[in-house]
């Protein structure tokens, strides 16, 4: 039960984190929305933010595995892989937003997300981040 408690903590708070730090990263196209938005990721799975996303796909989802909490965050830490996906694409970066897809793609069929839905926490921001896609040209 405290373990229950304490992860539903940590999880509202990196929602709240991200919800932000997406806006500055994707909608207002900000380095440093990407950079919080990176080091809240690293936060949340207990690794340096840079080691962590440097992972390949398969591997992250290990290190999700081994840290114990990946069917926990699997859905919040896809959504904002693919979100980091889009401030990539939109500033040019395809090697990065491909990695970041392919992460996150992972990231789903491990822990049985579907990309499709955005979970409630990231309703609204979504709706920004799908209006700033669709004035990048991004699907």
């Amino acid at each position: 039960m405290l373990q229950r408690d304490y992860l539903a903590k940590v999880i509202e708070s990196f929602t709240k984190r991200t919800s932000e730090t997406l806006r500055d990263a994707v909608v207002l196209r900000s380095a440093e929305g990407v950079s919080e938005t990176e080091d809240a990721l690293g936060e949340l799975m207990e690794l340096d933010p840079a080691m962590f996303l440097s992972l390949a796909p398969d591997s992250m989802v290990t290190m999700m595995r081994l840290g114990g909490n990946g069917e926990a965050v699997g859905d919040f830490v896809a959504y904002v892989l693919n979100a980091l996906a889009d401030a990539s694409l939109i500033s040019g970066d395809r090697d990065t937003a491909r990695l970041r897809r392919d992460q996150a793609r992972a990231v789903a069929l491990a822990f049985g997300v579907s990309r499709d839905v955005v979970p409630e926490q990231y309703v609204e921001v979504d709706r920004d981040i799908q209006r700033a896609r669709s004035e990048a040209g991004i699907g």
